[in-house]
């Protein structure tokens, strides 16, 4: 074996050792080498989460018509479990981008509860677009979002759903035509409320 072969297996045996010690988290010698990794050729795996999720983040709309009354609440895109779904899930893009910014939006309305810029924030504008071209009533004027959370007790049945967000009313047009402004104020409500 030439010494190049030697120093490039040393290396890449080095590598080894210090990605597995990584895995421990509280190495202080690999904890100080992760600090001047720019290339990240470290890795940190993390295959099974250490706080396991036990919520599930419900985006849920419903409509004004034109007479005043409002529709019940409806779930947007619901857990869906079918035997296909490795195979075929044409939803999954849009799905994921909901939940990615529903994820957005609450953490906004948290972290900045009086702050006027959630509603022109883009996770926001995301979903209104997404709520407004939902197919609904054509007797509808207005559309709102709500944002609650159903734990996971451990014989993986729902609880009941908490409400974390509840947006502006939103005026809907033709089919065609954009959603425009808000005509309402926006309701962040309490992480315990169990209001529907």
């Amino acid at each position: 074996m030439s010494a190049l072969a030697w120093m490039v297996a040393l290396l890449l045996g080095a590598l080894l050792i210090v990605t597995l010690l990584a895995q421990l988290r509280r190495v202080p010698p690999v904890m100080w080498l992760k600090r001047y990794d720019a290339c990240a050729l470290i890795p940190a795996w993390t295959f099974f989460a250490p706080n396991p999720g036990t919520r599930d983040a419900r985006l849920l709309w419903r409509q004004r018509y034109t007479d005043g009354r409002l529709s019940p609440w409806r779930e947007t895109t619901g857990p869906q479990v079918t035997p296909w779904k490795g195979l075929w899930n044409p939803t999954k893009r849009v799905r994921k981008g909901v939940t990615d910014a529903t994820s957005s939006v609450l953490r906004r309305a948290v972290n900045f509860p009086h702050s006027q810029l959630t509603v022109i924030s883009v996770p926001y504008l995301l979903i209104v677009n997404h709520i407004c071209a939902l197919p609904g009533a054509e007797m509808a004027n207005a559309r709102q979002f709500m944002i609650a959370y159903t734990d996971r007790s451990n014989a993986g049945r729902e609880g009941e759903p908490r409400v974390q967000f509840v947006s502006h009313w939103h005026l809907i047009e033709p089919a065609d035509a954009m959603p425009t402004t808000a005509v309402s104020d926006p309701q962040p409500v309490e992480p315990t409320a169990t209001t529907a």
